[in-house]
């Protein structure tokens, strides 16, 4: 989870990256939460 993030915080600014990075947390929030079921 952690390196995708900073993967997608490496990426450079602009309109994609913050969608980017929306999806990316949301992904990584759902698998946490998920293997905690």
């Amino acid at each position: 989870g952690g390196v995708s993030v900073a993967l997608a915080l490496a990426l450079p600014t602009g309109p994609e990256r913050d969608l980017l990075l929306s999806i990316t947390y949301i992904v990584v929030l759902l698998s946490i939460l998920l293997q905690g079921f």
